[in-house]
């Protein structure tokens, strides 16, 4: 669709009510455990672990959906990219330990941060590279302990990546407090064959739990268990004991998401931020295409059609207009917004609103 289209049906359309019916295509499917067809020696501990599994699958078609596939993680998902959102995530979860998949088909920006207690390991198929924490960080396997907050600027485009989960207190004789919170693993023997284990788990797992149910989580928590003590033991081992120092493009891009987020109703221009800050503009600029890759004036918009999707999502609990829905986001010409939402979205809002009536 151009955006003389785009224009054309946001003006002729400009006071559609939307329906109390909300569009998703998420789905959930919990399997009750089975056998793992392989031995460990760590079984019996698995065991103790939880002894029940439950695998979940969803599908999501949007990123305020998929922001929450994590439960207990607190995290908020932008849409960078252009294009019709498709994303999913699968994990399976053994209580103290878990591994899962998440997949993303368009760039997004992504704030994270697991539950306290925890130990993250995320697993890439490839090397890459992404800005973390306002610095580019190259590697396969990246650790992240639970409680610290993680800001990616952008995940590529068809991003695939996996995570396994544990509890540190399952590894009481690891100092976690020498490394770093937030890091890229290097040297680890096993980089290459570790996501390809975690795609074959997740893979193989519901056709494991109908044909052979009851023992699988005598086998495979333990291995999930080995497998983080192995790669954080590695890493507590050669990591140097200090802290990273933060950026100072960095702390201004925080201090500015945090001065967006603190106040959503309002609507903010990059003077406002600058002036908030007590820089100046281009000082502000440079900061932000450091930390994150785009402009601040792209960014404030990015924030700003974020904020009017994910109300015409939610219109079913306060019904709204599309032209209210746009001015209270700070757009307050009907086609522009129409032609900014179609191009990052790949749909008008006239077309989300069709999707909510399914």
């Amino acid at each position: 669709m151009n955006d003389e289209t785009a224009v054309d049906q946001a003006r002729t359309n400009p006071e559609i009510q939307f329906p109390k019916n909300r569009r998703s295509d998420s789905r959930q499917i919990s399997w009750l455990p089975s056998l793992w067809a392989a031995a460990s020696d760590s079984a019996l501990e698995g065991s103790a672990l939880r002894n029940i599994g439950i695998l979940t699958n969803a599908t999501y078609s949007d990123v305020s959906e998929q922001e929450g596939a994590l439960k207990g993680w607190e995290q908020r998902y932008l849409q960078i990219g252009n294009g019709r959102f498709e994303g999913s995530a699968s994990s399976l979860d053994f209580g103290r330990v878990s591994i899962g998949e998440e997949r993303l088909n368009v760039e997004v920006a992504q704030t994270s941060t697991p539950p306290q207690g925890t130990l993250v390991l995320i697993l890439h198929p490839s090397v890459v590279a992404p800005r973390m924490n306002g610095q580019s960080r190259s590697a396969q396997i990246f650790f992240h302990r639970g409680g610290n907050v993680l800001d990616i600027a952008m995940s590529p485009a068809n991003c695939r990546g996996y995570y396994l989960i544990a509890e540190e207190a399952l590894m009481p004789d690891l100092d976690f407090r020498r490394v770093e919170p937030i890091t890229a693993v290097a040297a680890y023997p096993g980089t290459n064959g570790l996501a390809d284990w975690a795609l074959s788990v997740l893979s193989s797992a519901p056709t494991t739990m109908r044909q052979s149910p009851g023992a699988m989580e005598q086998v495979l928590p333990g291995m999930i268990k080995d497998r983080v003590w192995e790669v954080c033991s590695r890493m507590v081992a050669t990591e140097p004991d200090k802290r990273p120092r933060e950026t100072y493009s960095y702390s201004l891009f925080k201090r500015a998401q945090s001065r967006v987020m603190d106040d959503p109703d309002q609507t903010l221009g990059v003077s406002d931020i600058a002036a908030y800050l007590n820089v100046p503009e281009h000082v502000l600029r440079g900061a932000f295409l450091d930390a994150t890759g785009v402009t601040p004036r792209a960014w404030l918009r990015l924030c700003r059609l974020d904020r009017a999707r994910r109300a015409i999502l939610r219109s079913g609990e306060t019904p709204r207009t599309v032209a209210q829905i746009a001015m209270e986001a700070g757009f307050f010409h009907l086609g522009r917004f129409s032609a900014y939402y179609s191009q990052v979205f790949d749909e008008t809002p006239f077309d989300t609103v069709k999707g909510l009536l399914g």
